[in-house]
């Protein structure tokens, strides 16, 4: 097994190469040496992502009692009922109990579901003043992720609004969207259930989201900082 810390490029790629090496050692006594040469191909049985640091903190959530940083905004949730077609409206509902943070870091095995019977779902976060955000990161219950949805962030400055990203027939436990360079005063995250071809529209769906971040922009971390971990493989900050 081997452990690596890597950042993606301006494009938001990451190469990872790799090389095989073994030692080989010729002579014998005190002639004998050792050297490495590269060695025939590399199989590799499994690749996977087991964490991710961000450079900030999470400002949507406190550090705990003894923290000093406070959330810098309430999201605020709201599900549209399905419209079946008849001519009674049904009222939007907004939710303020709504499980956004995941019990220590396990995604499966909770009642994500927070908004049933919807065409759609939103979560509008305001900000009290202007953030920098590095990233906001969307977890879901990879055994029953959204049908689609949108995030996008609005510029504190122009009042202009920007799409981060458009996530279709999802099966990923976690998204991650890279914000612009510019201080944000609101981010939507726009929800959308199965489509419905009898009402050539939405259908009767569940949303459902685990965990809703949004990281500070601060210092990024130099190598010397990430690799300099400690025993549980966390970075020592």
């Amino acid at each position: 097994r081997r452990r690596l810390a890597f950042r993606a490029d301006g494009d938001g790629a990451v190469t990872l190469a790799l090389r095989g090496v073994r030692s080989v050692t010729t002579g014998e006594g005190r002639r004998a040496k050792t050297h490495l040469e590269t060695a025939g191909g590399v199989l590799l049985g499994d690749l996977v992502v087991s964490a991710m640091q961000f450079p900030g903190r999470n400002v949507l959530f406190d550090g705990g009692p003894m923290a000093k940083s406070q959330p810098a905004a309430t999201p605020v949730c709201t599900g549209y009922p399905h419209q079946d077609g008849s001519n009674r409206e049904k009222i939007p509902f907004q939710r303020k109990d709504i499980a956004l943070k995941m019990v220590n870091g396990i995604l499966s095995n909770r009642g994500m579901g927070w908004a049933g019977g919807v065409d759609n779902a939103t979560i509008d976060v305001q900000f009290t003043s202007p953030q920098s955000l590095s990233a906001i990161a969307i977890y879901e219950d990879p055994g029953m992720p959204s049908t689609r949805y949108v995030v996008s962030v609005q510029n504190a400055k122009s009042g202009q609004w920007t799409r981060l990203g458009l996530v279709v027939d999802n099966t990923q436990g976690v998204n991650v969207f890279e914000c612009p360079d510019f201080e944000i005063k609101a981010i939507s995250y726009v929800w959308a259930g199965r489509f419905d071809g009898a009402f050539k529209g939405l259908g009767n769906s569940t949303a459902h989201i685990a965990q809703f971040e949004a990281y500070a922009a601060e210092d990024m971390l130099t190598v010397d900082e990430v690799m300099n971990v400690k025993d549980d493989g966390i970075p020592e900050l």
